[in-house]
């Protein structure tokens, strides 16, 4: 067995597996015929392929992610730390390797927007990942995250409102707010990468 499918066995006869009489040259294969496996496993195979693909992780999508620019190494060690503190968040963790270097915000608490409260969040939070992956040269191409929480909303698990942080679908306003918020950080980004 190779992969995760066991591998079909072949006839050892030229005549075609459950049929008595060899295959006429020309005529249509009877492999997808209705009610076999064949095209069903292909269509559940499919979309599995497409909910993996779509989208960042999150069955709610809670997050919001994009790719905002290029930068030095220098500004990604030294400058990055420091626009995002500049826009209220602190670093909580960062890690190196040989081609990335990321680093995890502390959520930062703010008050919910009114799309929010109006599901009946009374407190929100929000947190940053910047993940810095090393393209050609000098050069790390730039992407973020923005994690969502709120208090007094129950969530996909059942937890009673207001009993623990919880995500929520990102709403409009939210994806406003992080939309201005990777600017900020894109265009400060840009200028560090402009002036050397």
């Amino acid at each position: 067995m190779t992969g995760i499918f066991p591998r079909a066995r072949r006839p050892s006869s030229p005549v075609r597996a459950h049929s008595r009489t060899p295959p006429t040259p020309g005529a249509p294969s009877n492999r997808f015929l209705p009610g076999s496996p064949v095209p069903l496993l292909a269509a559940a195979v499919l979309l599995v392929s497409a909910a993996c693909a779509s989208g960042s992780g999150s069955l709610n999508q809670s997050s919001v992610e994009s790719t905002i620019g290029r930068a030095t190494f220098r500004d990604v060690v030294v400058e990055l730390p420091d626009i995002v503190g500049e826009n209220g968040f602190s670093i909580r963790r960062t890690r190196r390797t040989a081609r990335t270097v990321s680093f995890e915000t502390s959520w930062r608490a703010r008050a919910p927007f009114e799309d929010e409260a109006d599901q009946g969040a009374d407190r929100a939070r929000t947190r940053l990942f910047l993940v810095a992956r090393k393209g050609g040269g000098n050069t790390y191409t730039l992407r973020v995250r923005a994690d969502n929480q709120v208090r007094g909303v129950a969530d996909a698990t059942g937890l009673a409102p207001g009993a623990a942080w919880s995500t929520i679908p990102a709403t409009p306003m939210y994806r406003d707010y992080v939309r201005e918020l990777f600017m900020q950080i894109k265009l400060q980004v840009d200028a560090g990468v402009r002036i050397r």
